[in-house]
């Protein structure tokens, strides 16, 4: 029963067919009356309002229209509890630790699942143009789904990012300070524009869809542009370090939740001068979850009751409502619509948060034994009063009756016959008796180096707990605890194709087996040999050559080379075929990586192993000694003699002035120009010094500062 209408839910639920798809198609009909055909439209995309949630309890996804708050589409799909679900154009999305469940939002059908890059870590989930998303912030990997998902690594751990309208992901790398954009349809993060200074902690929002980032060390906000960091702002208030913004603004004010003092404040960061921040005392609490925006009002919910409290822009609460407790937290997130949706941890009650902050319950999947809100639940009658004796006060006492002849008797009560006994209740029905499993969901496998991994959804249970899930394939099989959903075999033979199929098993006995997708496992190539790095000026002052053997590739198809240099900055490098290459990096110890990538039989991009060598390139260096004797009209024999300078380690075909000095600091002769050669290296021995006792060196300048020489004393 719909707890909002008492009408059977199964009539009520039905296929949705978007006001868009209707419009479409008569626009075909019309084209096909000028045309003479009709053509399928590729890509049609559905536009859907409001919140997708996943119901544990009755295994099924529902959707809810957030404007009018009526549950208008159901999926069933084999999930976990707490699993949150995300949708897109035209799919939605069923996310948890272990599987990602696609279903179309025109078919309310499952499409199929996908193994997820993290089973360890809840990612944020974003729906937003161009996605949606799932960020595993610590894993630092962005995931675009869609029916090819694409995982993005991010470059290290980020904090929440926010996307604005036209699709840009804005991401902080919380370890590098660094803020990074990462485009609309683009496979890889772009610049990074923006630097937070070295201990600062903060967190990105959106203020009129604009980056801004709030610094919680130094009190103020930043506008964040193509071109770096704006004027900073003072908040006017000092939340603590870890306190958290919302990602969207309220009304045009940025909303920054202080866990510590158990405050939020409501910042402008347009005039922060002009309007004074307003601070919001809330309960005190053991922590809250949030905040999120709705536009027009703030959200949180209260982790000590689990209460769900929202707020206006002016800092006067709106709305507070409980939210049932469960075995898990409630999942607080801002849909593509501007509303914020509040789901408990199974799924049974969605919290619709409006624009303006006012709150509205939507119950999922009510328990049998709550009434509609329609019926009006049976009223008792009020117990009879006791007989006292005593006239019921406010009634007529009766007068007092006189003398006289007996009254005539009162005519026998006419009493009604006691009603029918009710029948007894039917017996109840016969236990319906354990069968074993049925099929597992979603099976799948991938291939690795000399073994696969399949996963599968759990199977049925039918009235008897699953014990154990049995892999089989030819040549073998293993059996796993009926609470896992992956297994990896191992031993298998590279280059031979196997087909693994999962069956579950109860006490009763072996449900059915169903088979994974073909797999052929094949090993990585192995490390490159011979491998050598030196510090080369040869080649016109690149700097570096590299070389290296050819590897083993055990059986997989080259692709390329990819070259990683580790240094200030890092470089990778993705080399064809040349096994030998120059490079051009700044100076000091380097570490030079290579591995060969090579193509698997089933398509899969294997990465090889790694050979690795470290190379610390010379340092400028000047040696002076005395050289052949000489005289002229200001050297006197026999103390004058040449100063042989040999210089080694500077840039190569560079020129470069030798200043001589002596004791006393002062230079005693002409300069020496000299020109290196492509090492690096050259003489220069033009100088001539006869003042015995006294102290001789050199200086040379260069771009990273001033070399000297060794000090002689002149004999």
């Amino acid at each position: 029963m719909d707890p909002r209408t008492g009408h059977n839910r199964q009539k009520t639920l039905r296929r949705r067919t978007p006001l868009i798809v209707g419009v479409l198609l008569c626009a075909i009909t019309v084209i096909s009356l000028f045309t003479g055909a009709v053509r399928p439209v590729p890509g049609v995309r559905f536009e859907l309002p409001g919140h997708w949630v996943y119901d544990s309890i009755v295994k099924a996804a529902f959707h809810i229209d957030g404007a009018t708050a009526n549950i208008d589409a159901e999926v069933p799909v084999s999930a976990d509890p707490g699993d949150q679900v995300v949708q897109g154009g035209t799919n939605g999305y069923v996310v948890g630790g272990t599987r990602i469940t696609q279903f179309g939002q025109s078919t309310l059908s499952v499409d199929g699942s996908s193994t997820p890059p993290s089973s360890t870590e809840i990612p944020v989930g974003i729906e937003a143009t161009g996605g949606p998303y799932l960020v595993y912030r610590n894993a630092g990997q962005v995931v675009r789904l869609g029916d090819s998902a694409i995982v993005i690594p991010t470059g290290g751990p980020v904090g929440v990012p926010v996307v604005s309208t036209d699709g840009t992901m804005w991401l902080y790398r919380t370890h590098s300070g660094q803020i990074c954009q990462l485009a609309k349809a683009a496979t890889s993060v772009g610049a990074c524009p923006g630097a937070v200074s070295g201990g600062h902690a903060g967190a990105l929002t959106l203020v009129d869809d604009h980056p801004d980032f709030v610094d919680t060390t130094a009190d103020d906000i930043r506008p964040v542009s193509a071109t770096g960091l704006g004027t900073a702002l003072p908040l006017g208030v000092a939340p603590s370090p870890n306190s958290v913004p919302a990602p969207n603004d309220v009304a045009g004010k940025v909303a920054i939740l202080d866990q510590s003092k158990h405050q939020m404040y409501l910042v402008d960061p347009n005039q922060p001068a002009a309007t004074p921040p307003v601070t919001i005392n809330l309960p005190p609490s053991k922590g809250y979850d949030g905040p999120v925006s709705s536009g027009g009002a703030v959200a949180v919910v209260d982790q000590a009751d689990n209460t769900l409290l929202t707020y206006g822009k002016d800092g006067k609460q709106l709305a507070s409502m409980a939210i049932p407790s469960q075995a898990g937290p409630p999942r607080l997130t801002r849909g593509d619509d501007g509303r914020v949706y509040v789901d408990d941890y199974d799924g049974n009650d969605v919290f619709v948060v409006s624009p303006t902050g006012s709150v509205v319950n939507v119950p999922v999947a009510p328990s049998k034994n709550t009434p509609s809100p329609n019926q009006t639940p049976p009223t008792s009658p009020p117990p009879p009063a006791p007989n006292t004796g005593q006239q019921p006060p406010n009634q007529p006492v009766a007068p007092p009756r006189l003398a006289g002849p007996p009254a005539p008797p009162a005519p026998p009560a006419k009493r009604r016959p006691p009603p029918p006994a009710a029948p007894p209740p039917p017996p109840p029905p016969p236990a319906v008796p354990a069968t074993p499993p049925g099929a597992p969901s979603s099976v799948s496998a991938t291939a690795g180096v000399g073994s696969a991994t399949v996963h599968w959804g759990a199977a049925a249970d039918n009235r008897s707990p699953i014990t154990q899930y049995r892999i089989s394939w030819s040549g073998g099989s293993i059996d796993v605890p009926g609470g896992d959903r992956q297994a990896t075999v191992s031993g298998l033979t590279n280059g031979t194709q196997y087909v693994l199929s999962v069956a579950a098993q109860n006490a009763v006995g072996v449900g059915p087996a169903v088979a994974a997708n073909p797999v052929t496992p094949v090993d990585v190539a192995g490390a490159p040999t011979g491998l050598t790095a030196t510090h080369d000026q040869s080649q016109g002052g690149v700097g570096y050559k590299v070389s290296w053997n050819t590897p083993n590739m055990h059986g997989g198809q080259f692709q390329h080379y990819l070259l990683t240099a580790t240094g200030q900055p890092d470089q990778t490098v993705t080399i064809p075929f040349a096994l030998v290459i120059y490079l051009t990096m700044p100076s000091g110890t380097l570490t030079f990586t290579v591995r060969a990538i090579t193509t698997g039989a089933d398509g899969r991009t294997l990465t090889g192993d790694a050979a690795s060598t470290s190379v610390t390139p010379p340092k400028p260096a000047i040696q002076i000694s005395r050289g052949s004797d000489s005289s002229s009209s200001a050297c006197k024999a026999p103390s004058c003699a040449w100063v042989d300078v040999a210089m080694t380690g500077f840039d190569p075909n560079t020129s470069y002035t030798v200043m001589p000095y002596s004791g006393n600091g002062h230079n005693f002769s002409e300069p020496c120009k000299a020109t290196t050669d492509s090492s690096g290296a050259t003489p220069c021995n033009d100088i001539r010094y006869d003042v015995s006792g006294e102290t001789v060196y050199v200086t040379v300048q260069t771009s990273n500062g001033t070399i000297e020489s060794n000090h002689l004393t002149w004999t």
